[in-house]
């Protein structure tokens, strides 16, 4: 199984300030969960309310999944295989 990207939505409202200071927040956590590991990312946010995360070693989905923070608001996430 490859998995494509990891799917997280997005709040709405706000004039699209809420999905903006979302984003921030998440990429500043990925950083903060990341450390000093060499894993690469890029998190595209789409125009449905969601973001793309993608990692460039399928590896690094599976400790995504195993070690990101359930307990934040952003647990939703949905992995999308090919």
């Amino acid at each position: 199984m490859t998995i494509k990207h990891i799917r997280l939505p997005l709040p709405r409202g706000a004039g699209g300030m809420a999905p903006g200071f979302y984003l921030t927040s998440l990429r500043k956590t990925l950083d903060q969960w990341i450390g000093s590991k060499p894993i690469t990312y890029t998190l595209e946010p789409k125009k449905d309310y969601t973001a793309e995360l993608k990692f460039d070693d399928q590896q690094h989905y599976t400790l995504f999944m195993m070690s990101w923070p359930a307990e934040e608001l952003w647990k939703g996430y949905t992995v999308i295989n090919e």
